[in-house]
């Protein structure tokens, strides 16, 4: 992993571990990820959906450009953009 990664990866870790009776908004989320600057990497998630027998596998990159831009980019199994700006 890259420094950046590291980072970002440090940041959503920070965000996961926080207790579930924490109030936490997009703003606080943003404010955790600019103090650690522009990161990008890449993830591999895992939906798993009642009706169906197995798992949906997705992938793609996610990248932060500090201070306020995250952006979710789906490349399996089709093509997706998510931007929080």
């Amino acid at each position: 992993m890259t420094r950046a990664t590291n980072a970002l990866a440090g940041a959503l870790l920070a965000l996961a571990s926080l207790s579930a009776s924490a109030q936490w908004s997009v703003d606080d989320l943003m404010t955790a990820l600019a103090a650690r600057g522009d990161a990008d990497a890449t993830f591999t998630e895992r939906r798993f959906v009642p009706v169906l027998d197995a798992p949906v596998q997705s992938s793609g990159t996610l990248r932060f450009i500090a201070p306020d831009r995250l952006e979710k980019h789906t490349l399996q199994p089709r093509a997706e953009s998510l931007v929080l700006a």
